[in-house]
């Protein structure tokens, strides 16, 4: 059988197949390819021994592609959403078989992020049809995935905002810097001496926010994270920011850079000090020297349709998350309930976007 399943141990004794892996990822143009490449998933391996490494390989030993994988408690996420390689419909029956055997008490493969118009998508829904063990699912409705390719220079990236927008961002940019005499800088995160400074400024904003109240992103400053935060520096993926104002830490992102994809992962600014738009400061701030500095192509602003990042996006598609789910009686009349209901919420929204009441009610939240 052309699929086979190992740990990464035995990925890092055979310098071959690293040399064909580390080929894939670099060529493969998914905006989550990073958390399908060796640097990163060599990284999250030393905290997370859920992950498995699934291969198709051809009959002549050659690597076609490589599809990470991590068990959760439900369902087995892969975690590139994309496998990296090649892919044809007959190629991702024979993974999705090899999962749903290795992993016997799963009944769900889930994949984050698809692209509604990606040839990925179609080869899932025409193996889905082929396939009498499983059958693919949409899980929630459609939604807007927002990205910044930076195709241009900074300048004319500004260009894209109207005279009154521009002028706004140089105001609050301005009013901060006022705030705290000019001492306002962004620094950049991006090597391993940097780390200890990185997580006491940005639980300080943490701990200092509207998060504890709600999120448990707690975790993000727990030893466990600052090694990760570590690793990743030495592998050259970190990149994030910490806002600066009068040496006082008032806003932080969490970001990696890899293959030439910056992905904007998390982010909390100081409550106290929000009259000076702290986040919106240092987005403007991080946004300059990503341009400036190692520039990548794409900002990816991740799953979500928050008002800033249609603000400061300049391209979106449609995505939706992809269930691969056993084939059995139970299931199927589960998910066809849940596919119409599903359904039935799309065509409300789009009734509603039609008559504009979505933005009337997303500005009445803003406010």
């Amino acid at each position: 059988m052309p699929v086979r399943v190992i740990e990464l141990a035995d990925f890092e004794n055979n310098h071959n197949l690293i040399s064909e892996w580390e080929k894939l990822s670099y060529d493969n143009k998914s905006l989550f390819g990073m958390y399908g490449s060796i640097e990163w998933i060599k990284t999250v391996s030393n905290f997370d021994h859920d992950i498995k490494i699934f291969l198709y390989i051809d009959k002549s030993n050659k690597l076609l592609s490589v599809i990470p994988v991590k068990s959760k408690i439900l369902s087995i996420e892969i975690l590139s959403c994309h496998p990296v390689g090649l892919v044809d419909v007959d190629c991702f029956l024979e993974i999705c078989s090899k999962i749903f055997e290795f992993y016997k008490d799963k009944s769900i493969i889930y994949i984050k992020s698809v692209d509604y118009k990606s040839v990925f998508f179609e080869t899932i829904w025409n193996s889905s049809k082929k396939s009498k063990t499983y059958f693919a699912h949409c899980d929630g409705s459609s939604r807007l995935f927002y990205e910044l390719r930076l195709d241009s220079t900074f300048e004319d990236y500004l260009n894209k905002f109207t005279r009154k927008e521009r002028y706004n961002l140089n105001r609050q940019y301005r009013l901060a810097s006022e705030a705290v005499g000019g001492d306002l800088k962004a620094v950049r995160i991006a090597s391993s001496d940097q780390i200890d400074f990185f997580m006491q400024a940005a639980e300080d904003v943490f701990l200092n926010s509207w998060k504890p109240e709600r999120t448990a992103d707690g975790e993000l400053f727990s030893e466990e994270f600052r090694l990760k935060y570590y690793f990743l520096a030495e592998e050259g993926l970190l990149r994030s920011y910490i806002l600066v104002a009068g040496g006082d830490p008032w806003a932080y992102v969490i970001g990696y850079q890899w293959n030439g994809i910056y992905h904007y992962a998390n982010i909390s600014y100081k409550k106290d000090v929000s009259k000076y738009s702290p986040g919106i400061v240092l987005f403007y701030l991080m946004l300059k020297d990503l341009f400036l500095h190692n520039k990548p192509s794409v900002l990816n602003f991740g799953i979500g349709e928050s008002s800033y990042k249609r603000r400061f996006s300049n391209y979106s598609k449609y995505d939706c998350s992809v269930l691969i789910i056993k084939r059995n009686i139970f299931n199927i009349v589960k998910y066809y309930f849940i596919s119409i209901f599903n359904h039935s919420k799309t065509y409300i929204k789009l009734c509603l976007e039609r008559y504009d009441f979505l933005k009337k009610i997303r500005h009445i939240r803003e406010k």
